[in-house]
């Protein structure tokens, strides 16, 4: 059933916010079950209305002595007009229920899934490498690619496309910018022929073959191991997952 009002819909994004808060919390601990959309929907619904029950006992007990919640009772008998006329009371109990919904299914989750150890991030691997993994002391990101041809490149990360496997084109420039050919020895510094004459390189991602990344301080210095970034960290920087990222070259 498609909800044909403003309000229904509010009404049915509530009833399985907890739900959604339960699945969202333990993907984050383990990868989701390959399943069928039908028992997805069943099982965020079937949680969803758990938690919702336990909350609206709970908000029934504090509506009996909370002067500032609606009269239950009245409400029911009464509908809409008592809500139109009891608005600000009524407004107050929904968003509790909702709140004290949503904390359950945290605690619950957070009881059930203690014993597993992962920490899944919803971002990419491209992301993850090229952007989140960065050491706040990184001046650059400086990128070795091995191309199919076995042609490599090397210089600082300018730009790079974190779309679909093929289509994560990579942009790498500045001092330091060479090309290697193929069977050359990439240790061997005078085996790197500088493209000085040019700014910047784009490097088709389905000609990729593999990336080497590493991380330079203000002062050259390579930063080895970046630190991993905290599960806070992750998600404040989760909606910037889609924007493309241009590091100081």
């Amino acid at each position: 059933m498609i909800p044909e009002t403003a309000g229904a819909l509010l009404a049915l994004l509530g009833l399985v916010a907890p739900g959604l808060v339960y699945e969202m919390r333990r993907e984050s601990r383990q990868p989701a079950p390959v399943t069928s959309a039908f028992r997805e929907a069943g099982r965020v619904a079937l949680r969803s209305l758990i938690f919702t029950v336990l909350a609206l006992v709970v908000m029934l007990w504090v509506s009996s002595w909370w002067d500032r919640l609606p009269d239950v009772g009245a409400w029911l008998a009464a509908g809409n007009t008592y809500a139109a006329a009891n608005y600000g009371a009524v407004a107050t109990f929904v968003v509790l229920e909702l709140v004290l919904a949503c904390s359950f299914a945290l605690v619950a989750e957070s009881l059930t899934g203690s014993g597993i150890k992962g920490d899944i991030s919803a971002v990419s691997v491209w992301y993850a490498s090229l952007d989140l993994d960065r050491p706040p002391a990184a001046s650059r990101t400086w990128l070795r690619v091995r191309m199919e041809s076995g042609t490599q490149y090397k210089g600082a990360l300018r730009w790079y496309s974190p779309g679909a496997s093929d289509e994560r084109d990579v942009v790498i420039g500045g001092e330091g910018l060479a090309r290697l050919a193929d069977g050359k020895d990439p240790e061997d510094a005078a085996s790197w022929t500088p493209l000085d004459a040019w700014n910047q390189v784009i490097l088709s991602g389905e000609r990729i073959e593999s990336v080497q990344v590493t991380y330079l301080g203000h002062d050259g210095g390579v930063l080895r191991y970046a630190e991993r970034p905290r599960a806070i960290e992750r998600m404040s920087a989760r909606w910037r997952a889609g924007r493309r990222r241009r590091p100081t070259p």
